[in-house]
Formats: structure tokens, C-alpha cells, sequence
């Protein structure tokens, strides 16, 4: 996340919203846009006048008041840690302490009990129309294979955190299918192999390497990769 976007995302979609979360960036942007423009408008304001320095800067506090409490918040969220951790601040010192490590945690990763990471959540989803109905398809399919029923917004322009979690649940399913796959295909060959060879041991087999992709291969009598067809050259058979 970029310094505007930090800026846009606090004041211009979140100023009074401690929904969702906020990730490192999204807060130390905010946090130097706050210490630059209270330098720059404190500048100004002492130039022209010093009670005018004043009064602009209390402004400016007063202003940023409401975002700034939402970003910690959120900062909060985004380690999977409650909100109510901003009381810490009334320990003076020790409070800040603890304010510090808090706000330092990179973050959960994936979903947790305060929504999606950005910028997954339900107003900051950077995607094309096609890939926003390509997400809705997923997320349908995840909705169905979940809940047995269609989801229930299919028309929705933008899509709430829950159901965000819905959808990443899938993916993550989705992404360990071709590794559930690949140990099923092997535990296979294993099978095949010593049953057509019920001589040989288990050690003698599952040591050659394919020299092209790295696979390992389960049949030491193989002459090509069981992956990518390539020549093993194996000289063990």
C-alpha cells in the first residue's frame, strides 16, 4: 500500500470504521502523514502568526482524532488481536510499550476473526469486472459445496468479509488438491511396483532422481520420468 492509498483508505473509506483490518503499511503511512502534516500546517501557521500555529494545529488533532483511532484499531485486527488492547495507552509508558509491539505485528496471514487481509475486504477489492464475477463463480461453488445452497447474493457488487472467508477456505482447498493428487498418484506406484516386483524390498526403490525436473521416482526400473517423460538414464536397474 502506497502513502495515498494509506490516506484515501483512513479518511476517505474508514475515517469512523474500526471494521476489517489494517496492514503494516496501511498504518505507518498514515502514521508519517501525520507527523508531516502537523509539521507543515504548524509551520505555516507560526509563520503567519503564533496563535494561529495554535489553533491549526488543534485543528488538525481534532480532525485526524477519528482516524487515527480506527487505524490503530484495525492494526489491532489485522494481528488477530481485540480492539480493547487501545486501553494499554492508559498505563502511560508501559502502555506504549505495549502499543509498540502490538502495532509491529506483521500480521495474520489469511483470513482470521476480523475479516480477510487486504486488500480482500468488502470496499477495497482492486479486481477487474471479469475477475470480480470470476471470484462470485468461485465463491458460489465454495457456497454450495459448504452450505449445500447457491449463494445467496449472487448480484452483489462488492462482498462481505464472512464470505470473503467462505471463498479463501476454497482456495486453499483448491491449491492443496494437486499436492493430495501428486500422493495419491505416488502411494499408486508404490502400490504398482511392489506388486509387479514383490521380490524386491521397498528400499529398493523411491532413491533416483529425474536430473530434468527433480522429481523422484518410485520405480528404479524406469528408463523415463514418470512426470515429464524425460530420459532418466537410470544405470541402478
Amino acid at each position: 500500500m502506497t502513502l495515498i492509498e494509506s490516506i484515501k483508505r483512513c479518511i476517505g473509506k474508514k475515517y469512523f470504521s474500526t471494521e476489517g483490518r489494517a496492514p503494516l503499511s496501511e498504518y505507518w503511512w498514515f502514521a508519517l502523514y501525520n507527523v508531516l502534516g502537523a509539521f507543515i500546517v504548524s509551520s505555516i501557521g507560526f509563520a503567519i502568526k503564533e496563535n494561529i500555529g495554535g489553533t491549526l494545529i488543534a485543528i488538525w488533532v481534532i480532525f485526524h482524532l477519528s482516524p487515527n483511532i480506527c487505524v490503530f484499531v484495525r492494526r489491532l485486527h489485522d494481528g488477530d488481536h481485540s480492539g480493547w488492547n487501545i486501553l494499554w495507552g492508559l498505563l502511560g509508558g508501559i502502555g506504549a510499550i505495549i502499543h509498540l509491539i502490538l502495532v509491529l505485528d506483521s500480521g495474520t496471514k489469511g483470513v482470521n476473526k476480523y475479516g480477510s487481509p487486504y486488500p480482500y475486504d468488502e470496499d477495497d477489492i482492486k479486481l477487474t469486472p471479469y475477475q470480480f464475477a470470476q471470484i462470485k463463480a468461485q465463491l458460489n461453488q465454495a457456497w454450495q459445496e459448504k452450505y449445500g445452497t447457491p449463494y445467496p447474493n449472487p448480484n452483489a457488487t462488492s462482498i462481505p468479509n464472512e464470505h470473503m472467508a467462505v471463498w479463501s477456505e476454497w482456495q486453499e482447498k483448491q491449491n492443496q488438491q494437486p499436492i493430495q493428487e501428486e500422493q495419491t498418484q505416488i502411494s499408486n506406484e508404490n502400490t504398482l511396483y511392489s506388486q509387479q516386483h514383490p521380490s524386491k524390498s521397498s528400499a529398493g526403490y523411491g532413491n533416483e532422481i529425474c536430473p530434468t525436473c527433480g522429481t523422484q521416482i518410485h520405480n528404479s526400473d524406469a528408463t523415463y520420468c514418470w512426470r515429464c517423460g524425460r530420459f532418466i538414464n537410470n544405470q541402478s536397474s
